[in-house]
């Protein structure tokens, strides 16, 4: 996906356990909208599993950087 028709900034700090739900709630909508997309999480310095579970993410979905 070169050029995005829309992007998506997420701050992400000590969200580890709703990273999987905000991820199915968020792609459901952008599904529904039919445009091309990236999804930028930014880490605020988790101490948590988030950059875990955004990694799981991105591996199955490449729109979430």
């Amino acid at each position: 996906m070169e050029h995005p028709e829309l992007s998506i900034i997420i701050p992400i700090y000590n969200e580890a356990e709703n990273i999987p739900e905000l991820s199915r709630r968020l792609e459901h909508v952008l599904k529904e909208m039919n445009t091309s997309y990236e999804i930028l999480a930014v880490s605020d310095g988790s101490t948590d599993q988030s950059m875990h579970e955004l990694a799981k993410i991105s591996r199955r979905n490449p729109a979430w950087r």
